[in-house]
């Protein structure tokens, strides 16, 4: 690849990985990490986003607690009030 095409393409993985940190800063504020590893031929590219214990704890707890919806825009069961225990393509017991 071109150098100045290398350097265009780490300059755009450093933008990225900027504006993606920006997701899970306004959801858990301050201390998010976000950053871009360029790869070679032989490693693939890598975004990381680091968070602290205590933030993955709030993360987790905000991902459980979100309604879930269906493709199409119907709700899943356990928004439905159904039972949890009901997975998918399955029917609930009478």
């Amino acid at each position: 690849m071109d150098r100045e095409l290398v350097d265009l393409w780490r300059k755009g993985m450093r933008q990225l990985a900027r504006r993606l940190r920006l997701v899970p800063t306004g959801a858990l504020g301050r201390g998010v990490t976000a950053s871009a590893e360029p790869g070679c031929e032989h490693k693939a590219d890598r975004l990381v986003i680091g968070l602290s214990l205590s933030q993955v704890t709030v993360l987790t707890g905000r991902i459980a607690a979100a309604p879930r919806a269906l493709p199409g825009g119907g709700a899943a069961p356990e928004s439905a009030g159904l039972s949890s225990a009901v997975g998918p393509g399955q029917s609930p017991p009478s």
